[in-house]
């Protein structure tokens, strides 16, 4: 009928059901933000996304659609309502809801909710998800993502083991380079030159000595020792050096803060008062106000400050590009199926003859072309 409205289609209970599950639908729809974002190097934003959803399942009120305000906006309006007013079919959606959440990403096998259980709800990480969080200056030491300190001290100690096998790396790679450099110009042996460029620090660890058996510095009978060798005690000093200098640039990484006004003067970000200084704070909300930023500007502003103050940050800026812990590292499942649609678009009637290796590589250039412009 022409003067009929949305709500005469169903019933009152129909209506109250029909909302009630939507509701619950529209918190997991928050999941598939982060293959809406990929592109904006989120690598650190799969638990922003999964705690976002979960807190939003627990929550004692749910914001359901305000059906007798339909029409007044462009996207539907909503109201929060109390799940204790929920129906019985309602509330039974949401418990599923969350038990399902739960089980795939807190680890709980039970059958009813880890709050009816009287358990404490810890989020399953990876090491790279760990390690990440700390070097997204958007996620790094947030509350609302891992709310105790034990947490972010575990995943300081993950970082701490990516950090050492990086330089460990960085290290070895320039040794490498320093000798292709100067092979046609070198007169000593490999075996001398891993020899002369082990530091001093190696007599202290190995318990080796330049001299004492040997007081008249007859080198007839020194051991000489093996490239291999030489290059094993260099990876285990560089490993002592990268520990030590983690202990001083993640410091100074956590304790340095983006202006996220300056930097983004277009945004609108929360900005909180201290109730003792009265001094206004911008605390952005890292889910609502940060997943979509431009991050090339953010990771410019740390490339510039960092070279300004010395490499204060050490290698840090470059793993959150080149590491295993980098942030552009994607997290959705659809990845997969997008790869396997642009190597259908590489391997056309023309191209049928490619051999699987020559395949796998161009996909992964023509998957990786945007990430590879930035760095």
């Amino acid at each position: 009928e022409r003067n009929s409205t949305i709500s005469d289609y169903l019933n009152a209970e129909d209506w109250n059901l029909a909302l009630e599950m939507e509701a619950i639908l529209n918190i997991s729809k928050d999941l598939v933000t982060i293959s809406q974002t990929e592109p904006k190097l989120n690598a650190a934003y799969g638990p922003v996304v999964r705690n976002a959803t979960y807190r939003k399942l627990v929550s004692d009120r749910i914001e359901v659609i305000d059906i007798d305000n339909w029409g007044a906006t462009h996207r539907a309006p909503r109201k929060e309502a109390d799940v204790n007013t929920f129906s019985r079919i309602g509330r039974i959606c949401r418990k599923r809801a969350t038990l399902e959440c739960e089980r795939r990403f807190f680890g709980h096998n039970g059958e009813v909710t880890m709050d009816e259980e009287g358990a404490q709800a810890i989020m399953k990480l990876s090491r790279r998800e760990k390690a990440a969080l700390i070097l997204d200056k958007r996620t790094c030491m947030q509350i609302s993502i891992l709310p105790d300190k034990d947490s972010w001290i575990e995943a300081k100690e993950e970082l701490e083991k990516f950090y050492v096998k990086f330089y460990q790396q960085r290290k070895r790679n320039d040794r490498e380079k320093m000798r292709r450099d100067n092979a046609p110009q070198e007169e000593v042996t490999i075996a001398e030159q891993n020899t002369q460029q082990s530091s001093s620090n190696i007599i202290d660890i190995f318990g080796d000595s330049d001299s004492g058996d040997n007081p008249d510095g007859d080198s007839s009978d020194e051991e000489i020792v093996p490239p291999a060798i030489g290059e094993q005690r260099q990876v285990v000093i560089d490993g002592l050096e990268a520990a030590q200098e983690f202990q001083l640039v993640i410091k100074r990484w956590v304790r340095w803060e983006p202006n996220w006004k300056e930097l983004y003067p277009d945004n609108s970000f929360t900005m909180k008062t201290n109730a003792v200084t009265g001094v206004q704070r911008c605390e952005p909300d890292p889910f609502r106000e940060l997943i979509h930023i431009d991050m090339s500007i953010l990771m410019n502003a740390i490339k510039r400050y960092n070279k300004e103050n010395n490499n204060t940050f050490g290698y840090l800026p470059m793993m959150c590009r080149l590491s295993p812990c980098q942030l552009g590292a994607l997290n959705a499942q659809s990845f997969v199926e997008r790869m396997n649609s642009c190597a259908k678009l590489i391997v056309g009637e023309k191209w049928t003859r490619l051999n699987h290796e020559l395949i796998d590589k161009l996909v992964i250039l023509r998957m990786n072309l945007k990430f590879m412009i930035y760095c």
